[in-house]
């Protein structure tokens, strides 16, 4: 490997872990502290002067739940077929199973699967594909505890905000009069348990805002994205362009033509 190779590569490890230190709401100094490192030597590495160890990285994987791939610039594709095939698996129907993607022991279940896509959040039809899953699987789905192991990922927030979007979808497909009775029950039904399962607590107004959707990469798309966000995404303080309908789509989708 070249000096430039080795430099070029320093710099997108430095850079993906302030990606996701911004996405999770960490500080340089809550992570330095897990690292060892000191808060300045810290930034540096983020900004490509410097590496870190072996033993370094594989601290970040583990506190962030994230693949050593995405630290590979052309490793990270192979992710999204298999979640893909996952939510097509457990309730999103109108995604089909792609061929390719290999077998995976790790998305097995939705509870594994909603905090792989939350983790992710690379495509937004996987995001809004949640929709139908929560929905299918709501019942089995231990929706305080899988908060409560998201909390250790900082990623509380988003699972708020996805189930109030989720809840929002379906009170837009109940005043419906194209559902048939089959679906107009299960979703009373997920509706129910999203509303006496968990207590929703949105962060105070003067909370950090967590970027969500990838594309937002400018000062003028994070002043875009503030303007066309939904109440439920500015209550929960997460820029992203996601509506409600957008998830009531997804439920459509899933439903076909029955």
């Amino acid at each position: 490997m070249t000096t430039e190779t080795t430099t070029a590569y320093q710099k997108h490890i430095g850079e993906k872990v302030r990606e996701i230190r911004h996405q999770r709401l960490w500080t340089q100094a809550d992570l330095a502290k897990y690292l060892d490192l000191s808060q300045n030597r810290l930034s540096e590495i983020e900004h490509g002067k410097g590496s870190f160890t072996a033993e370094q990285l594989l601290i970040i994987v583990k506190l962030f739940n994230v693949s050593f791939d995405i630290f590979l610039p052309k490793k990270r594709g192979p992710a999204l077929p298999r979640i893909q095939k996952a939510l097509a698996r457990l309730g999103a129907r109108h995604l089909h199973e792609p061929e390719d993607a290999l077998p995976t022991e790790k998305l097995t279940t939705a509870r594994e699967l909603i905090r792989e896509v939350l983790v992710s959040a690379e495509s937004p039809r996987h995001i809004t594909s949640l929709a139908p899953v929560i929905v299918e699987n709501c019942s089995a789905l231990n929706l305080p505890a899988l908060r409560d192991e998201l909390v250790g990922l900082r990623l509380e927030r988003r699972f708020g905000w996805l189930l109030q979007n989720v809840r929002a979808a379906l009170d837009l497909e109940l005043k419906s009069s194209r559902l048939s009775n089959r679906w107009n029950l299960d979703y009373r039904r997920a509706r129910k348990i999203l509303d006496f399962s968990i207590d929703y607590n949105p962060p105070p107004p003067e909370a950090a805002e967590d970027l969500f959707d990838s594309d937002i990469t400018t000062d003028e798309s994070v002043r875009e994205v503030r303007q066309e966000r939904s109440p439920l995404s500015e209550r929960w303080r997460i820029l992203t362009r996601f509506q409600p309908e957008d998830f009531a789509s997804a439920l459509r989708q899933a439903r076909g033509g029955d």
